[in-house]
């Protein structure tokens, strides 16, 4: 299965996985997927946004602060780390 087929239709799980409220689940599906393929953002970025679901804020934070490390010009990535540190009150990860 080439690359992208095999990332979208894994990805696909992780969201069918989430949306069927088993986030421990998706994050483990998406973690492996993240592992797997570190230069693409999607499973980085959903893994902070289901933490931030939950209310695992600082865990949110602290995904959100790897995904703009990796991904420095990735805006949606710097705005879920402002808003969960924010809900926090809190200026650094």
């Amino acid at each position: 299965m080439p690359y992208s087929a095999s990332y979208k239709k894994r990805f696909a799980e992780g969201n069918r996985v989430r949306k069927k409220g088993d986030a421990e689940a998706a994050i483990k599906i998406l973690r492996k997927l993240a592992a797997e393929f570190p230069k693409k953002a999607a499973a980085h970025l959903v893994i902070g946004m289901i933490l931030w679901d939950e209310g695992s804020l600082s865990a949110a934070s602290r995904e959100f602060r790897v995904i703009t490390r990796l991904f420095p010009k990735l805006e949606i990535a710097s705005l879920g780390l402002f808003h969960t540190l924010w809900a926090q009150s809190k200026r650094t990860a």
